[in-house]
């Protein structure tokens, strides 16, 4: 500090640096909190503190990773450190923070440090490198991440990702379980490369996603870095940042400049790294193609399935060990190399027996499964077939189906207990199927479903077109007691996505032929049970926290009628946390050849009859007790069941509900019905609704509507409806949101 000038009402401070570009000013009530801690690189005042940690360890572990950083990164311009809390849960390690003390997996101190090591490497690196923190972004956060990896790989090579719990029965079986601590950022990494939502490294930080610019960038940017040393050798890339960092932040640097010094200590082509990988986000994917072998040599044919030229390495492997690498300069299309069969051989090991591309997974590919052949003779299989008990990651040496045990539940069927046959891992992948065959416990029949599908992503970020998907399914489950339906179902959809990922806004243009196949029911008077429909509908939505809007339209045609609808919703959430929600519904029949007593394919005023089996009903065919109270939010959207309860002619309806404390809403609906040969019918209804969990538990009570006062009414509680979804896909969705 310069000067300080005390005024009456104020006070002035002038400070004054030689060595920063920018300066954090905290504004502290108490400084209690904080502990000086002297080492022999830093002095640090810091409030990041355990417990159960003593002070002489975290001394240890402070000094530690301070004689690390300055070795692989370079000398502190200051001396004098501080690091707040605050600064350190700006950019936490995700996941470690949250653990609770008495399951904590690791060794003792361990998560102090880790807590220790991602801020001191932070603040050593943004005040000791002097780059634009929005369009160098990925430079800073790459040599972050990079640095802690290079860390936690000298003084934690064999830890795993869950620690302890990685060795317990039932927990050690799973692949998950056996990553490396430091492999979690190839996977975080490449989960958003599987949903197409992967950004170019160098992309600015404020255009980044969510989730792009917390994990996704940083790691790839520190990947890069790895995969860069690994092909330079020499340190070259250590040697480079170190002197970076030397420069300063003196000088304003640049990754130009960081290209300059990484040229100085290679005679190895390195424009690919900068012009390709850092500058592009399109996803990296080889393929071993083929293979030739001779008495003496073996010619290995790769193809290289993206889009640029990047270096990549081969392997030799006698089972599982390496016997030989080499790296292949970077290629577009196909390329053939030939390995002598003397090179591609160990004394110790003994001749080699598989040549894989990209064994080590230096860079993460988009499909590693392709990636293996076998030099044994026929008939060996490149990937042997896995089975695996539940859901885990991809092991690209074979070829795996999971299998998960599966409950479904409707009256008719009761439980339907079985089996699900998958390909889906934890990561997304173009194509899956899922084979769920099932007992009912009530009905004591066979049913369950079969699903195939594949999903194409297109990665120019200039053309909307986001990705289309199609596939088949079908399914077999009870409608009412002693009856079946068995419905196939052919769809496509083109999804639409803004060039700028950070927004919200989606398009979709779909395309489906249902068809329903129904056991007869012997109290109906209809005559066919089966029928054929053909949907199309285009649907748009602009989902924000504060406001959300979105609407669809679409038709449906049938050989027994044709129909048109149109919905909208919308709603906004005020500063004050209230909560206004609108929904409108309109829908009419284009051409109707259905019998004038049957509403099966009409539009439903609050329980859609669900023709399509589209929906979850617990029992679809009640109309009375718990399961006909079961409320599904489509088409009129109604809470109370009045008449007319069906539309053969037009519909149109507005739902809305405004929250007057905290998960507390009354609702209201008004809407007009329209049948053949009767006039339009105006009906509303009002009420409470408990949002206890939006579209998973929430409850409904009619207070007041076209019969009067509900509440007053006997039997009120048959008159209460309930949403209830046990679909978990729907659970997890609730938490995801907000990083994509």
């Amino acid at each position: 500090m310069i000067t300080q000038v005390e005024q009456e009402n104020r006070n002035s401070y002038l400070f004054e640096g030689l060595t920063s570009s920018s300066a954090r000013l905290y504004f502290l009530k108490s400084t209690d909190g904080f502990k000086r801690y002297s080492t022999n690189q830093v002095d640090l005042t810091t409030d990041i503190d355990d417990e159960s940690v003593p002070t002489e360890m975290k001394v240890v572990f402070i000094d530690r990773i301070a004689s690390f950083l300055n070795d692989h990164v370079g000398k502190s311009p200051s001396r004098e450190l501080f690091i707040s809390d605050k600064f350190y849960k700006e950019n936490p390690v995700y996941g470690l923070s949250s653990l609770p003390s008495f399951i904590n997996p690791f060794p003792a101190g361990f998560t102090y440090e880790i807590k220790m090591l991602k801020a001191l490497t932070r603040k050593w690196v943004e005040q000791g490198i002097s780059t634009h923190n929005r369009d160098e972004y990925w430079l800073k956060q790459g040599i972050i991440i990079h640095t802690i990896m290079k860390y936690q790989e000298e003084y934690y090579p064999d830890l795993k990702i869950g620690g302890k719990l990685s060795d317990f029965w039932g927990i050690r079986g799973f692949n998950v379980s056996q990553l490396r601590f430091n492999d979690r950022y190839a996977f975080l990494y490449l989960n958003t490369k599987r949903l197409n939502l992967d950004q170019a490294p160098n992309t600015p930080a404020d255009s980044l996603l969510k989730y792009n610019q917390q994990l996704a960038i940083p790691f790839k940017a520190a990947i890069g870095l790895a995969y860069l040393d690994d092909y330079l050798g020499n340190n070259a890339v250590e040697n480079s940042i170190k002197k970076l960092y030397s420069q300063s932040p003196s000088n304003s640097q640049n990754s130009r400049d960081f290209q300059t010094y990484l040229n100085e200590q290679t005679d190895k082509e390195i424009d690919w790294f900068f012009d390709y990988f850092i500058t592009r986000h399109e996803r990296l994917d080889w393929k071993l193609r083929n293979i030739e072998k001779y008495k003496d040599s073996v010619i290995v044919t790769i193809k290289n399935k993206s889009v640029y030229p990047i270096p990549i390495p081969i392997y030799a492997l006698k089972n599982d060990s390496i016997v030989y690498k080499e790296w292949i300069n970077g290629f577009i299309g196909d390329t053939s190399i030939t390995l002598s069969r003397k090179a591609i051989q160990n004394k110790k090991l003994g001749a080699a027996n598989r040549i894989v591309v990209n064994y080590e997974e230096i860079i993460p590919e988009f499909n590693p499964r392709d990636n293996y052949k076998t030099l044994k003779p026929f008939p060996a299989f490149n990937r042997p077939l896995e089975f695996r008990l539940f859901k885990d990651i991809e092991d690209p040496e074979k070829s795996q189906i999971f299998l998960m045990p599966d409950i479904t539940f409707n009256i008719y069927d009761g439980l339907a207990i079985g089996s699900r046959f998958y390909n889906g891992n934890l990561l997304s992948k173009p194509f899956r199927y899922s084979i769920k065959p099932a007992y009912g416990t009530n009905s004591g029949k066979l049913v369950g479903s079969i699903g195939l599908s594949y999903e194409h992503p297109f990665q120019d970020r200039n053309n909307s077109l986001f990705s289309m998907r199609y596939g088949l399914s079908a399914n077999q489950f009870s409608y009412a007691p002693d009856l079946l339906y068995r419905r196939g179902s052919a769809w496509l959809s083109f999804n639409y996505r803004p060039k700028d990922l950070r927004s919200n806004k989606r398009q979709s243009l779909n395309f489906r032929n249902v068809f329903v196949q129904r056991d007869r029911n012997d109290e109906s008077l209809e005559e066919d049970p089966d029928y054929n429909v053909f949907a199309l509908s285009f649907n748009q939505s602009d989902r924000n926290l504060r406001r959300s809007f979105s609407y669809s339209f679409g038709t449906e045609v049938s050989e027994r009628f044709s129909k048109a609808s149109f919905r909208l919703d919308w709603r906004r959430l005020y500063k004050d946390n209230r909560q206004l929600n609108f929904r409108v519904f309109m829908g009419t029949f284009l051409y109707d050849d259905t019998r004038s007593n049957d509403d099966f394919f009409s539009f439903a005023l609050d329980r859609p009859t669900d023709y399509l089996f589209d929906y979850n009903y617990y029992g679809r065919s009640e109309d009375d007790g718990l399961f006909s109270q079961q409320l599904i939010l489509a088409e009129g959207g109604f809470k109370a069941q009045l008449d007319p309860a069906f539309a053969n002619q037009w519909i149109t309806t507005l739902n809305s509900s405004y929250s007057i404390w905290k998960y507390i809403f009354v609702y209201g609906d008004v809407g007009a019905v329209k049948n053949k040969g009767t006039s339009a019918r105006f009906v509303y209804d009002t009420g409470i609704r408990l949002n206890l969990l939006q579209d998973y538990f929430e409850l409904y009570f009619p207070v007041y509507n076209n019969n009067g006062w509900e509440i007053a009414q006997p039997n009120y509680d048959e008159k209460i409806r309930f949403i209830v979804t046990l679909d978990v896909n729907t659970f997890i969705g609730l938490f995801t949101r907000r990083w994509y």
